[in-house]
């Protein structure tokens, strides 16, 4: 037991000198020993401490695991524990979480409840009854600590949630702006590039269908020709020709006869009436029937190329299996023999891709089948899923199809 004497030089030690009180009355757990050992410092933990007790603000650059938390909070332990009663230390304690802020406090609760009963006053030295007063008194103390600490920290949790709500703001509505300025000139660069790129676009296809029209106009202009050059020299006689050749120029000597013995137009009139209404008689009745031979013609034209159409398809598919030959001539039943010769290879090669397609497929669809049922594998199914004939499906080549029906439809709807 210490005298009086002896506390007060003891505690004169402890208030001039904390590494003097750390290393003497407190322990630390070593995990090397498995147990509490006296807390010895290391030299740069008693700089530290020094620097606490010599300057306000402390910057300290440390590894992990160097001990200066625990550390800091012996020394917090001191400095709360010898303070005097009329003007108390005051720790704020500021973590990054809330939980790390109460671990650090159990340090400092740890390490005062570790300090020697004299440390607590005269009346809390020597028996039971002190023993719990000194108890009572630092679990009070703690209270106190812990309450204005709690305080001090919602008011500084709340001013920094203010701080950082504004400066968020702040920075959500700069971000914002800067976005929106850069998304603007984006979106006015991808217009004006699009619109470039279209009217070009629309510009080469325009000359490609007029050179297109044009070449059409003429090959239509060409064949009307030479078909009513072979429909006059079958429908109109060369007999006929040279007999409307005289009847012209019968007229003409008429006409010279009338002037030399200046016969009177009203009986020419009379007389040349009826020759008049014949004739016309006769052009009508040609007319009727050379429009009937070209209606006749055109209809003829198209079943030759009906019929062309399907002895050509039918000979590029007479050896083809059946599925391949119902795939190809639903495709290109009812085209023209031009339009048959281009797209033939094409319709067989995506039919060739959708089988393909459809047995890599099953193939996925018969290995997961038989991940999944490892345990019990049906051998039947599995054979029946890889060889029964996948529908066909006329979606991917829906949109090709259509884009010539378009193109040869413009062909068609040409006018001159």
């Amino acid at each position: 037991m210490l005298t009086r004497q002896e506390i007060l030089l003891e505690f004169g030690k402890c208030l001039s000198n904390p590494i003097y009180a750390i290393e003497t009355y407190l322990q630390t757990f070593d995990k090397t020993q498995e147990g509490f050992v006296p807390f010895k410092l290391f030299p740069r933990q008693k700089q530290i401490i020094n620097c606490y007790g010599k300057y306000r603000f402390n910057l300290v650059t440390k590894p992990r695991q160097a001990g200066v938390s625990t550390t800091t909070a012996a020394f917090m332990a001191i400095k709360v524990a010898l303070a005097d009663e009329d003007n108390p230390e005051a720790v704020l304690i500021v973590a990054n979480k809330q939980e790390l802020a109460f671990e650090f406090l159990a340090k400092i609760k740890d390490f005062l409840s570790q300090l020697p009963r004299w440390v607590w006053g005269n009346e809390y030295y020597g028996n039971e009854k002190a023993e719990k007063k000194a108890e009572l008194q630092v679990e009070a103390t703690v209270a106190k600590i812990d309450e204005d600490h709690s305080e001090k920290l919602q008011k500084l949790v709340e001013a920094i949630d203010a701080d950082h709500t504004a400066k968020l703001k702040k920075l959500v509505e700069t971000i914002d702006f800067d976005h929106a300025q850069k998304l603007k000139k984006v979106l006015t660069k991808i217009d004006e590039e699009h619109t470039l790129k279209l009217k070009e676009v629309i510009s080469h296809y325009k000359t490609i269908l007029n050179e297109e029209a044009e070449s059409f106009r003429g090959r239509l202009v060409d064949e009307v020709s030479n078909y009513l050059d072979l429909y006059m020299e079958k429908t109109m006689p060369t007999e006929q020709v040279n007999e409307a050749v005289e009847n012209i120029r019968a007229r003409k000597t008429l006409e010279q006869i009338r002037q030399l013995v200046a016969i009177d137009e009203s009986f020419i009139d009379g007389e040349v009436k009826e020759a008049l209404i014949d004739g016309k008689r006769t052009i009508d009745s040609l007319r009727k029937e050379l429009n009937e031979a070209l209606e006749n013609n055109t209809e003829l034209n198209h079943k030759l190329n009906r019929s062309e159409s399907a002895l050509l398809l039918e000979s590029k598919t007479k050896d083809m299996p059946v599925a391949a030959k119902s795939f190809v001539s639903k495709l290109l039943k009812g085209k023209s023999p031009e339009y048959i010769q281009e797209n033939y290879q094409y319709v067989v090669e995506m039919f060739e891709k959708e089988i393909t397609e459809q047995e890599d497929s099953a193939k996925e669809s018969v290995t997961q089948r038989i991940v999944e049922s490892v345990d019990r594998p049906e051998t039947e199914v599995l054979e029946e899923s890889i060889y029964s004939p996948a529908p066909i499906v006329e979606s991917s080549v829906g949109g090709y199809l259509n884009e010539m029906k378009k193109l040869d439809g413009s062909k068609l709807n040409i006018k001159h």
